[in-house]
């Protein structure tokens, strides 16, 4: 249902879902998240795709360690195509941009 939600013509509809994919940690939509940022003109929906692709990166803190559930983790996007996430253990943060 929420993978479905990305091809709705409801900019809002897409952004959560997009949040919503990564949060949940929904691998297997990395394919369609990454040709909604790359296709989309609407930069606030290519942001929360970027936002999602990131939560769908992450595995562990490169600092202390720790596991990283996409759930426990701070991420803030800008430029529409970074994003900069925080682990909820150390406090170490890192600007990424999702290949």
């Amino acid at each position: 249902m929420l993978r479905e939600a990305l091809s709705v013509d409801h900019p809002p509809t897409q952004q959560n879902a997009c949040w919503a994919l990564g949060r949940i940690g929904a691998h297997d939509a990395r394919p369609e998240l990454q040709t909604l940022r790359e296709q989309t003109e609407v930069e606030d929906v290519r942001a929360a795709a970027t936002a999602g692709l990131v939560l769908l990166s992450l595995s562990e803190c490169p600092r202390c360690g720790d596991p990283i559930e996409p759930h426990q983790v701070s991420v803030a996007v800008y430029e529409h195509t970074k994003a900069r996430w925080e682990c909820p253990w150390c406090d170490y943060s890192a600007v990424v941009r999702p290949e």
